[in-house]
């Protein structure tokens, strides 16, 4: 399903299509060489640090295994919470109501989903016409951090929304999901870039394969059904099914999981299931070609049965909605080789690797597992086994981050020295659920748009770097 927070409500809303009371009038924005000259160098400390904390996150996820119940995440699924983002931009189509998330990529110029805009395919002009230019009920939220507090947000009205003729090709066929999913948005007015809270990201042919991503949003943490208004129950990684949705919406917590007889015997042996995980540095324990799961009892939030197996219930089954807290969020998933992703994305998610990315966490080494062989009353250690076959789960873009930004962080030498600087790499597009194993989401190849963005942005108004 198309990863935005569905509105069908087509009557026109207030939308305050006017320059709101928080936009900044246009200044005279002239400055002396000797003041831009300050400015760049300002703008390429607070770039350089921004990607030094990219780097960071990228660096904190490959080297440590986060323990997903401990978290205090939510919106984007299994994230960590981010301060700033300045290329971040929300597109709202009521006032304070967040649809999509997308990207500034210049002063004048703002990339998101398309999907976002075609809401139906009857009686939308989003759907019809590749450039509308009037009656655009949306505006952007700039400088936002939080849904719980956008007093200080800048906000702008739209000028026009341009999509490819091959998306409004999609729509024709009666469909929302699919490739070429971009909107090229322009502002009414120059945005007023602000160090440090309000700045471009940067656009080029960098590589776009096999790297790492980090993806932004305000949308849902968990899957969900709009019509519910919960989250949809699903598995966590300690159990035999990871990150699977559960049978039920319901967790066992009254009865333990259905571990195979040996499993107690074996954890006793080691003194409990946290006392092996310790001393044998295992989460799993593979005893005679039999798997056995080092938690305690019924698992901190239950189990559940999934597809044909079972697993232990993720903390997401526990919460009252598809959202709890409302700060930014940020993943940073692998992009996948495209054989990868076309042999685990399902066929009618259209998914085109000429114009398409698709990312997730890698967990194939996610579970450490040590074999284990009976002898009488004990058991003996052998060997560790490893896993080479690909798999993804965990972590994800979900509903209401459509169309927002996955960057890559690049070193660039600029004026004499190595900088480090944030690409805008992909979009979030569409995907089947979120953060399920084996699905991995889809984004936007926005360098297969480079040449587009070029023809229909005006000159002197493009950032595209050439890197």
């Amino acid at each position: 399903t198309d990863k935005s927070d569905e509105d069908t409500d087509n009557s026109d809303e207030d939308t305050d299509k006017s320059d709101e009371d928080t936009d900044n009038s246009d200044e005279d924005t002239d400055k002396s060489d000797e003041d831009v000259d300050q400015l760049d160098e300002e703008i390429d400390k607070l770039d350089e640090d921004h990607a030094k904390d990219l780097d960071f996150k990228e660096k904190k996820s490959n080297d440590e295994q986060e323990d997903y119940d401990d978290q205090d995440e939510d919106r984007i699924v299994n994230g960590y919470s981010v301060k700033r983002r300045e290329y971040y931009v929300a597109l709202e189509r009521r006032r304070g109501f967040v649809t999509c998330g997308a990207a500034l990529i210049s002063p004048r110029y703002v990339l998101s989903a398309g999907h976002c805009f075609c809401l139906n395919l009857k009686k939308d002009s989003f759907c019809e016409k590749e450039l509308v230019t009037s009656d655009i009920p949306y505006r952007l939220a700039m400088g936002v951090t939080s849904l719980r507090e956008r007093s200080n947000a800048r906000y702008y009205s739209i000028e026009s929304v341009r999509q490819p003729a091959e998306r409004i090709q999609v729509y024709a066929r009666g469909r929302t999901e699919g490739p070429h999913d971009i909107a090229l948005i322009r502002t009414r007015r120059t945005v007023i870039l602000e160090p440090g809270r309000i700045m471009p990201v940067c656009l080029g042919p960098v590589k776009d394969i096999n790297v790492m991503g980090h993806v932004t949003g305000l949308g849902a943490h968990a899957s969900f059904s709009p019509k519910k208004k919960f989250a949809d129950c699903w598995t966590d990684g300690k159990g035999p099914k990871m990150f699977t949705r559960c049978n039920s919406l319901s967790c066992n917590s009254s009865s333990l999981p259905p571990q195979h007889s040996i499993c107690e015997q074996f954890f006793k042996f080691f003194g409990g299931p946290e006392m092996f995980r310790s001393t044998q540095e295992a989460d799993v324990a593979e005893v005679d070609g039999k798997r056995c799961y080092a938690l305690d009892g019924s698992g901190k939030y239950g189990w559940c049965k999934a597809d044909d197996s079972w697993g232990f219930c993720s903390y997401h089954c526990s919460q009252p909605g598809p959202t709890s807290k409302k700060d930014l969020q940020e993943v940073n998933p692998r992009v996948l080789m495209p054989e990868d992703c076309q042999a685990m994305i399902e066929e009618d998610m259209l998914f085109d690797p000429e114009v398409d990315l698709c990312a997730g966490q890698i967990i194939s080494r996610f579970q450490r597992v040590m074999q284990f062989q009976a002898d009488g009353e004990e058991f003996k250690a052998g060997k560790r086994v490893y896993s080479d076959k690909l798999k993804i789960g965990g972590k994800d873009a979900c509903q209401g981050d459509s169309g927002g930004p996955m960057v890559r962080i690049v070193k660039v030498r600029k004026r004499g020295r190595i900088m480090r600087k944030a690409f805008l790499i992909g979009l979030v597009s569409r995907g089947t659920g979120c953060a399920y194993a084996q699905s991995p989401g889809i984004y936007v190849r926005v360098s297969a748009f480079l040449p587009w963005l070029q023809k229909h942005m005006k000159p002197g108004e493009t950032c595209i770097n050439s890197y």
